[in-house]
């Protein structure tokens, strides 16, 4: 039992610590990267909290970049339109204050 909790805790926060990284470091073209950060994502939860549509308004972001990301985000075990809780957002504040 204490090691099946242990193993969720590690996964957890190593999901936790992919959301923090910054697009630079996402698997993507460096088109799709640029359209993102161009358009003020640059952090991996300011990805995955969008959804198609939102991404799609963006300016310069089309449905190939919207595939690729997608693609990407699923290989890495995320996806877009996730809710993310208070749990990721008070280890956010921990890692990296201000």
């Amino acid at each position: 039992m204490l090691e099946g909790r242990l193993a969720e805790l590690r996964e957890k926060e190593g999901r936790f610590r992919m959301l923090c990284c910054h697009v630079d470091e996402f698997e993507i073209s460096s088109r799709a990267r640029n359209r993102l950060v161009g358009n003020g994502v640059r952090y991996m939860h300011e990805l995955v909290c969008k959804d198609d549509a939102a991404l799609l308004r963006m300016r310069g972001f089309g449905g190939k970049c919207l595939r690729e990301v997608k693609e990407s985000l699923s290989a890495c075990g995320l996806g877009l339109g996730m809710k993310l809780d208070g749990e990721f957002y008070r280890y956010l504040r921990t890692r990296h204050p201000g």
